[in-house]
């Protein structure tokens, strides 16, 4: 296992616990007229509830503000997982990190997977409930697979830039190659 790897496992490895611990948290909120699944905590699932009031048209805003808000959610525990699971760092793998903590690929993640198991629409109170979710295992999947892929680029990249320098190191003038070789023989 290379140190970034070791790295990418031990973050991946705490992203995973404090994903489940902080995301089941059961919280005792009440919201009046709101459906009795309402901000219950899912046990294999990440998932959030929004609500929005206006027509039926509330009802596809509180889905978008669910994906919203379920990226930030990720965003937040990887940040807590980095945090807490690095310290000391080198320069690669100082841009390791920073590469980790740059997603530009999340949201799209987010809107292949997330699933609407229940949505309600109160027309008393124009206000629609929604509750979104993504599956615990394939959110710690999806980022175990861009950290390897991140760590497997950087070193890609190491490589290339040892060869480089390789290539650009001159052989000092002084050195007699083929004493170097006899005092091998």
């Amino acid at each position: 296992m290379t140190g970034l790897e070791a790295i990418a496992f031990t973050i991946i490895k705490g992203f995973a616990g404090i994903l489940i611990n902080l995301w089941t948290v059961n919280t005792d909120i009440h919201i009046e007229n709101a459906p009795k699944w309402y901000q219950i905590p899912d046990k294999k699932n990440a998932c959030v509830y929004t609500s929005d009031t206006g027509g039926y048209s509330a009802i596809d805003s509180a889905k978008n503000m669910a994906g919203a808000k379920i990226n930030e959610k990720i965003v937040d525990i990887l940040t807590i997982a980095v945090s807490d699971n690095t310290e000391n760092l080198t320069g690669d793998e100082k841009d390791y990190v920073e590469a980790i903590l740059k997603d530009d690929n999340l949201n799209t993640f987010v809107k292949k997977n997330i699933t609407f198991p229940k949505i309600a629409y109160d027309s008393d109170i124009n206000t629609a409930f929604v509750k979104a979710c993504v599956d615990y295992d394939k959110i710690i999947e999806y980022q175990k697979n861009r950290m390897i892929n991140i760590a497997r680029s950087i070193s890609i990249y190491r490589s290339e830039k040892s060869f480089d320098e390789l290539d650009t190191q001159s052989v000092d003038d002084d050195w007699d190659i083929d004493k170097i070789i006899d005092d091998y023989r």
